[in-house]
């Protein structure tokens, strides 16, 4: 029995860790981030105006209220799963059903951010948005 839980854990362990290397780079929102993030182009190297800077504090003060309800639901779908994982120690409807939930979340998430994506692109200039397109080609290029 202690094998299976060792087992569980290991697997829960690697669906929390994969799904939180996933949300690191997709979400350099609020929070400090490393030399060379879509985050710091917008606001270092953009030079944005101070009517751009205030309308991509409110977007992004959005998406992170949004962005913390998602992972809440992707905590509560994995806890959830684990539970029904360690009470049948097989995989059931229930686990799946959590699996589902869980990769629903996530891809709810990808989708938000998708969508800030657009809404910071809106607010540049015609030369920053071909400068912040070439930068989006390159973050998405090298994330593979």
């Amino acid at each position: 029995m202690t094998w299976r839980a060792g087992i569980v854990a290991f697997v829960l362990g690697v669906i929390g860790g994969l799904g939180g290397v996933w949300a690191g780079f997709a979400l350099a929102g609020n929070e400090p981030v490393p030399n060379g993030s879509l985050h710091q182009f917008v606001h270092h190297d953009l030079e944005l105006s101070a009517a751009q800077e205030d309308r991509i504090e409110v977007l992004e003060a959005d998406f992170a209220r949004r962005r913390m309800v998602i992972e809440a639901d992707m905590a509560q779908a994995r806890q959830a799963m684990g539970i029904a994982l360690l009470d049948r120690g097989q995989i059931t409807s229930e686990v799946e059903a959590q699996a589902h939930a869980f990769h629903d979340a996530m891809g709810q998430l990808q989708i938000e951010t998708l969508n800030h994506i657009v809404a910071m692109r809106d607010v540049l200039t015609p030369e920053q948005r071909e400068q912040f397109d070439a930068r989006l080609t390159q973050a998405l290029d090298d994330a593979h």
